[in-house]
């Protein structure tokens, strides 16, 4: 029999990569799914824990009187709450705990075109071309005032992909993207030193 048990995406952990979870059956490895990202939230199966032996008590006569580690041994032995149980299934993120934006639902709304890094309008503008579906976006081709163009094929400088369905959070080899109206977003990527980098269109 399993129970299920929710469990937060340890910092560095993307889907596919494997970490440990301390579950009252012990340490289990489990693989983050596809849709979870670090700081998370995702629910695991994890075999229900062997019942503790069940014994009989013992009135104790009132004026009896007990040392003090028996006493406490007392205090210590509360009934504990049992998990819920349910039927196994697969690993499944947990929506709610997903990462947010303020474009949530409405990226319908955002179009393929140029968008270029605001703190440096002449030097860094790239063009965006999304799926059908906006789920996912690929960068280039790229201008860059000290290469002047650089030719290369959709999705040269990058492919970001969103979190979620209807998510305006998107991730991928670019950094972290959170759209913040139809033509505006902010990057931070750790590699390139960006944190919250606005891009507008152009």
């Amino acid at each position: 029999m399993q129970q299920q048990m929710q469990v937060v995406i340890p910092q560095g952990i993307t889907p596919g990569m494997t970490f440990q979870v301390n579950t009252p059956a012990g340490m289990m490895q489990v693989i983050c799914p596809d849709g979870a990202y670090a700081g998370g939230s995702m629910l695991v199966n994890v075999p229900v824990a062997a019942a503790p032996p069940i014994v009989m008590g013992a009135p104790v006569p009132v004026d009896t009187v007990m040392p003090p580690q028996q006493q406490m041994g007392m205090a210590m032995a509360q009934p504990m709450a049992q998990p819920m149980v349910m039927a196994p299934q697969g690993v499944v993120p947990v929506n709610n705990t997903m990462a947010r934006g303020p474009m949530d639902n409405r990226m319908h709304e955002v179009s393929s075109g140029c968008y270029y890094q605001k703190n440096l309008p002449c030097c860094n503008a790239m063009y965006y071309s999304f799926q059908e579906d906006n789920s996912v976006y690929r960068i280039g081709p790229a201008y860059c005032c000290v290469i002047c163009c650089w030719p290369c094929p959709p999705g040269c400088c990058g492919n970001q992909r969103a979190v979620s369905p209807g998510s305006s959070v998107y991730k991928g080899n670019a950094g972290e993207d959170v759209w913040q109206s139809p033509t505006m977003f902010t990057r931070t990527n750790a590699e390139v030193s960006q944190k919250d980098e606005p891009f507008v269109k152009c």
